[in-house]
């Protein structure tokens, strides 16, 4: 209609936002936003990727681009939202990150859906998303006292789990003198 063509032109931005928070009515969502994405790159307009501590839930305009909504992560249902309102805080590690989603009781398939999102980079370091997601299970494997060494040796082995758990099974014994 002349209107929607007015406002693609006038106010692009704007109106691509307004037809993404809409794609959530549509029937098959992801093929939506899908054809809205690509829409928006001939208009060059950036879509950023979701970010746990500056996303909303749902798209918003931040620095004159779309930033996706966080209730838009594939994996993140409405009953998620309420715990990642407590979850939305500023971690120096990823090991901060992974004691705070067991404190919260955010489970695995969730974690899976922030860390490959991209949601969490900022929080757990940009890098291979996959090594990050199997450091957090292995996570979920250590006893708290193994937790707390890791956290301990963090800093020396650049928060690289696998290499502190194989520290910790080569080098650290308990009072027993063994490993």
């Amino acid at each position: 209609t002349a209107l929607n063509t007015y406002l693609k032109t006038n106010y692009p931005i704007e109106f691509f936002l307004s037809l993404l928070r809409l794609s959530k009515y549509e029937p098959d969502t992801n093929s939506t936003v899908k054809e809205i994405v690509n829409e928006l790159r001939s208009f060059k307009l950036p879509l950023r990727p979701p970010h746990l501590l500056i996303s909303d839930l749902d798209f918003s305009i931040k620095d004159n681009s779309i930033l996706f909504g966080l209730q838009h992560i594939k994996g993140i249902s409405d009953k998620t939202i309420e715990k990642l309102a407590a979850f939305k805080s500023e971690y120096k590690t990823k090991f901060d990150v992974f004691l705070a989603a067991n404190q919260l009781k955010i489970d695995r398939r969730i974690m899976n859906a922030l860390i490959f999102s991209g949601s969490m980079d900022d929080q757990i370091g940009k890098g291979n998303r996959f090594r990050i997601y199997l450091e957090y299970i292995l996570w979920n494997f250590l006893k708290d006292k193994e937790k707390q060494y890791a956290i301990d040796l963090a800093e020396k082995n650049n928060y690289d789990l696998m290499e502190i758990v194989k520290k910790l099974n080569s080098e650290v014994k308990n009072e027993k003198g063994k490993p």
